[in-house]
């Protein structure tokens, strides 16, 4: 038996070697192929999710119903990419496809070349049913999947991929394509996978729709307190001190909440200066902004007497009894001194209607002296009535007519003698601030006041007292928005900490930061 010679071995050894060498670059070249176009379809499954995100919160920070909410999703997007109607208050369906043509995009499609799905949250539908629609505002959305367990989120986009046995396609189904499964839990709709699924699931935040929201806000806000200034004297009015319940301003307050109401001279005062400002106006912005003043001071005015008409229209003896007048005198006095359309007569017969009652004596012909007192108010206030009224028919032509109401805004002031008015219904000196006014408006009905603060320095203050954004240096006024509660935060709260952090917190702050360490506060200036 003939041996191999060590050449010879070696020979066998590296001829095998070659040939597993040529296996393996064989292999290896037939799964490059394919591993390279599966990390091709993931990324342009990555691109196209960013492309749809990008979409779903363009649509929410420019919807001008309801910032932040989101379209509903659109039935059979094979051939539909349009948001339908609400049922009721709600989407016809919570999950089905993506609505790419109320988007205005072009219909997407995943790494399968199946179209995208999506989830919508209950709290961020354009719905009454959702509002308010704001940073602190529940999604009503929850991951109860093991990986994700996390609350607040705005919206789920589903890449479905290929389909599963049972799964019939097309359809206007969409079990058809998804595997995503809900159920209505008391912390509000929780979504899950049901057994074997394919389903690619690409999650929206709550903030991540709604920050971007606050930067709207924020914006709003800024320019309607710049344009309001710009024909105010350079004046931004006070703010209203954060423990003020109904966003009364107060004298002094320069850091606090858009105001509701504002400390004024008298009805008088304000319709001499508003026809001052609009005989004034050349034609172009300002007087457009004087003309957006005179509507806001006619509202305010109707604001005023609407609750004092309904006060003065109980105050008849044979409904009253002394039990029940007491109270109401209480509040007759402090409507028209929020409002000063009382004369120093009427003031003091008030009080003496007040002690009276107090007292509990002569009952009987306190209640003959209301019921006279208050036939003289209503008289008084239906006057003023018909002047607003007659003054409001001549508004809609100020801009080219001005001089209509200037006449009528200067018949605008109570008979007698009005007063300083403590609380008067705030009025806005521009056309940037209509939102504000407007109680249908998206900032009163998504309760944004809540969440809004700001902080100026009053006309004649040295820009050494300014507030100051660390960085930048010092400026006349910035708006802030509180973000999402954080742990420790209180909510409603009478305290800066309960909605603003580190530095911005303090009552008296004059350091703002654009970026903080550690809080969620957005600024704008």
């Amino acid at each position: 038996m003939k041996r191999a010679t060590p050449c010879r071995a070696r020979g066998h050894i590296l001829l095998t070697l070659l040939l597993l060498t040529v296996a393996t670059t064989a292999l290896a070249l037939n799964w490059l192929p394919s591993e390279n176009g599966q990390m091709q379809r993931r990324l342009r499954q990555q691109e196209q999710f960013a492309v749809l995100r990008e979409a779903l919160i363009a649509r929410a920070v420019n919807d001008d119903n309801r910032p932040g909410s989101l379209p509903c999703p659109a039935p059979n997007p094979e051939v539909n990419g349009t948001a339908p109607l609400l049922a009721g208050q709600n989407c016809p369906q919570r999950l089905d496809g993506v609505p790419w043509s109320t988007l205005k995009i072009r219909p997407p499609h995943d790494a399968s070349h199946t179209p995208w799905y999506y989830l919508i949250a209950p709290g961020l539908q354009d719905s009454e049913s959702s509002q308010p629609i704001h940073s602190d505002h529940p999604s009503g959305l929850v991951s109860a999947l093991e990986a994700l367990p996390v609350g607040n989120i705005a919206a789920v986009l589903i890449a479905p991929g290929p389909a599963l046995p049972g799964q019939q396609r097309p359809s206007v189904d969409p079990a058809a394509y998804s595997e995503v499964v809900l159920s209505q839990q008391s912390d509000g709709v929780h979504f899950a996978l049901s057994g074997q699924s394919n389903d690619q699931l690409y999650l929206i935040h709550r903030d991540e729709i709604l920050r971007p929201v606050e930067r709207r806000v924020l914006r709003s806000v800024l320019r309607c307190l710049d344009e309001h200034a710009r024909y105010s004297g350079g004046q931004i009015p006070w703010a209203a001190p954060l423990v003020s319940a109904q966003r009364h301003g107060q004298v002094a307050c320069t850091f606090g909440r858009v105001p509701a109401t504002q400390p004024v001279g008298s009805l008088t005062q304000l319709a001499q200066e508003t026809a001052a400002s609009l005989q004034q106006a050349a034609p172009g912005e300002a007087r457009q902004a004087a003309c957006s003043r005179a509507g806001n001071l006619l509202h305010s005015t109707k604001q005023a007497l609407t609750p004092l008409m309904q006060l003065a229209g109980t105050c008849q003896a044979g409904m009253l009894s002394a039990e029940k007048a007491a109270p109401l005198v209480n509040a007759l006095r402090e409507a028209l001194d929020s409002f000063g359309l009382a004369s120093s007569a009427q003031r003091q017969q008030l009080l003496h209607l007040q002690d009276g009652f107090a007292s509990g004596t002569g009952a009987a012909a306190l209640l003959v002296e209301l019921d006279a007192y208050c036939g003289s108010l209503q008289a008084q206030l239906s006057a003023l009535q018909q002047r607003r009224e007659a003054a409001s028919s001549q508004w809609a032509q100020c801009v080219s007519q001005p001089a209509p109401l200037i006449n009528a805004l200067s018949l605008l002031s109570p008979p007698g003698t009005s007063s300083a008015a403590a609380r008067w219904p705030m009025v806005w000196g521009a056309a940037a601030c209509d939102f504000l006014r407007d109680e249908s408006s998206w900032w009163a009905r998504n309760e944004w006041a809540d969440m809004i603060f700001y902080r100026f320095a009053p006309v004649g203050v040295g820009s050494g007292e300014w507030p100051q954004i660390a960085g930048y240096g010092p400026v006349e006024r910035l708006v802030i928005a509180a973000g999402a509660a954080r742990p420790g935060q209180h909510r409603p709260g009478f305290d800066f900490g309960d909605y603003l952090e580190g530095s911005h917190a303090a009552a008296g702050a004059a350091l703002f930061f654009r970026e903080q360490v550690d809080g969620n506060d957005q600024i704008a200036f």
